[in-house]
C-alpha cells in the first residue's frame, strides 16, 4: 500500500506526508429484501518516532520493524534505525577557555 500509493486497486490522494483513500459505500435501497453494502478506507502518514530504548510505546521493539497498536500500525525499514546517534565520553577533561566554552586539552572538542 505504502510503496504502489493503492488501497485495494483504488488509487490514493497523496500530500508530502500522508495519503489516504475513503471507499465509503454507496448505499443501495431495496424493497423488502436484504441489501450488503461494503467498502474500504485506507490511510498511511509518516511520524517521527523518537526513544531513548529500543523498546517504545509499551513493548514495540525497534528490530521488529513493525508494531500493531491496534488501531493502526507503525511500519518502518531497517535503514532508518539509528541505535546510538552519539558518541559515549567515559571520562574527558575539560577547559574553560572563555565565558560558557568548554573544550578539550587539544581544542578539538567544543561544547
Amino acid at each position: 500500500m505504502v510503496k504502489t500509493k493503492t488501497c485495494h486497486g483504488h488509487g490514493m490522494r497523496c500530500s508530502d506526508k500522508d495519503c489516504e483513500y475513503d471507499g465509503s459505500p454507496n448505499t443501495r435501497y431495496s424493497w423488502l429484501s436484504t441489501v450488503t453494502n461494503t467498502g474500504t478506507s485506507c490511510s498511511f502518514k509518516k511520524v517521527d518516532i523518537k526513544s531513548k530504548d529500543p523498546t517504545f510505546n509499551d513493548g514495540c521493539e525497534s528490530e521488529n520493524l513493525e508494531c500493531d497498536l491496534g488501531e493502526s500500525i507503525l511500519i518502518w525499514n531497517a535503514d532508518l534505525v539509528n541505535s546510538c546517534p552519539y558518541r559515549v565520553f567515559s571520562t574527558t577533561y575539560l577547559n574553560i577557555p572563555f565565558d560558557n566554552i568548554f573544550s578539550n586539552a587539544n581544542g578539538d572538542i567544543v561544547f
